[in-house]
């Protein structure tokens, strides 16, 4: 599905920071609670680098 999209970043929290990016996503912190409401792991390390990369604040 990423490369269908034209994206070269690879993982869940790159794609989601390249969609968001691209306005394809409107609520990028929203999009990370939703994946861990639905047990995804993810980072916490990364996961809060990449919120605060768009000026949001951690989770």
């Amino acid at each position: 599905m990423a490369i269908e999209l034209g994206l070269s970043t690879f993982g869940c929290i790159g794609i989601l920071e390249e969609l968001y990016r691209r306005g394809a996503l409107t609520d990028l912190k929203d999009a990370y609670a939703d994946l861990l409401n639905q047990n995804i792991r993810l980072d916490p390390i990364t996961l809060n680098k990449s919120l605060r990369s768009f000026g949001f604040t951690g989770l």
